[in-house]
């Protein structure tokens, strides 16, 4: 049952990766994206959401991202959210760093390093992001976009 539930793990990590276009974001606040924070700040925070919990996942997607990627995309991150949350695992996201690349006024790419530590069934394991790429536009603050 814990090599299932590593393997569901690993997959979620990498549904996140892909969904997000394979591109990561920089460090920041938590609620950043409602305030006009950084486009790491969105990353962070968009991560922190799917991962623990905590925040609207739907609060850091692109309102302009076609309505049926974008649907398909949130229910993609809640499904996740939901089963993190139905395994009891916790997700320390410490260990991760958020780079923002190529910045303008209307986008800029955040790169997501590091690692994460993700404990289940008493088991922590080390879950290393690589170096995911997250496209963000600026939206009246910053969002997700694929």
């Amino acid at each position: 049952m814990k090599r299932v539930s590593w393997m569901v793990m690993l997959v979620v990590i990498a549904l996140i990766a892909a969904a997000c276009g394979g591109q990561a974001a920089t460090t920041g606040d938590a609620n950043s994206s409602a305030s006009g924070g950084s486009p790491a700040d969105t990353v962070k925070s968009f991560i922190t959401a799917v991962f623990t919990g905590e925040g609207d996942i739907s609060s850091f997607v692109c309102s302009s991202m076609d309505e049926a990627q974008r649907t398909a995309m949130l229910s993609a991150m809640n499904s996740m959210a939901d089963s993190l949350k139905q395994a009891n695992a916790t997700v320390d996201l410490s260990g991760l760093t958020f780079t923002v690349q190529d910045e303008t006024a209307e986008s800029a790419t955040v790169v997501v390093g590091g690692s994460m530590k993700v404990t289940m069934a008493g088991t922590t394991q080390d879950s290393p992001m690589g170096d995911a790429t997250f496209p963000v536009r600026n939206e009246n603050g910053w969002k997700l976009c694929q």
